[in-house]
């Protein structure tokens, strides 16, 4: 289901560049992603806050892009390329 949470969300996952890099980002555990990822469960507001912050200043972790220090899972690469797709619109 897509939701403004869920767009924000795929937008930061595409900044970071892995569902790891976005969970140490967003400090919360990668098990969680998913399910806020996908619209299953809604993220608490500290969570959007930081997903916001995310894709306002198109920098995850204090400015280190995560894309270097995780690098994609092939299980990730369809999330990764939705939230790039989000992007462009």
């Amino acid at each position: 289901m897509e939701t403004p949470q869920t767009r924000t969300l795929h937008r930061a996952l595409a900044i970071c560049g892995s569902i790891a890099g976005l969970a140490e980002s967003l400090h919360i555990p990668v098990g969680v992603i998913r399910g806020l990822l996908d619209g299953t469960t809604a993220p608490a507001a500290k969570t959007y806050i930081r997903a916001l912050e995310v894709v306002a200043t198109d920098e995850c972790r204090d400015g280190a892009n995560a894309i270097h220090d995780h690098p994609v899972q092939p299980d990730e690469e369809a999330a990764v390329r939705a939230g790039r797709d989000l992007l462009r619109r």
